[in-house]
């Protein structure tokens, strides 16, 4: 998985995000352009948080397991998985009996 230096990323969001505020003050760009970008930016500014900010708060059920430990999820152990049935092929229809050797 590539690695992504979160400081310089984050340093050239700023620069860009200074850029447009530069560009908005000067009355350079339209009403609509302002809008998109805003929005642009502003999906960006989650993104980064979701994805670059790899901090879990440690409280009192998980501040004695490494950060590596974690419960296993049983939201959907409830349903069993189907299992195939002996004898059939997958769309249904019975399986081909197998050639005998002569």
């Amino acid at each position: 998985m590539p690695s992504v230096n979160k400081t310089s990323l984050r340093a050239e969001f700023d620069g860009l995000k200074g850029q447009f505020e530069r560009l908005r003050a000067d009355g350079q760009m339209t009403p609509e352009s302002q809008t998109l970008v805003q929005a642009l930016l502003m999906l960006f500014e989650v993104l980064m948080a979701v994805f670059l900010e790899k901090h879990t708060p440690k409280h009192s059920r998980n501040s004695s397991l490494p950060s590596s430990q974690t419960t296993k999820d049983e939201s959907s152990a409830s349903l069993p998985a189907p299992s195939p049935k002996v004898g059939t092929a997958p769309t249904g229809a019975p399986a081909t009996p197998a050639r005998s050797r002569p």
